[in-house]
């Protein structure tokens, strides 16, 4: 299992993330590593701690 993102790391997939959806996207620390927060308008709010995690959940994320 990854250990976490740097803080480049999540900025670039949040650019990934933010022109997939027109959801919230912020980046935000957790631990020592960084995450990219999707907040969706209903109030699901999502967390994606790497690559996986966004390919994993990018259906779910962008169904609305």
């Amino acid at each position: 299992m990854d250990a976490g993102m740097t803080q480049d790391e999540a900025l670039t997939l949040s650019e990934r993330v933010r022109n997939a959806t027109h959801h919230a996207v912020s980046v935000e620390a957790e631990n020592a590593y960084f995450v990219v927060v999707v907040t969706k308008g209903s109030g699901d709010t999502w967390a994606v701690r790497d690559e996986q995690d966004w390919q994993w959940m990018r259906d779910r994320i962008t169904a609305d």
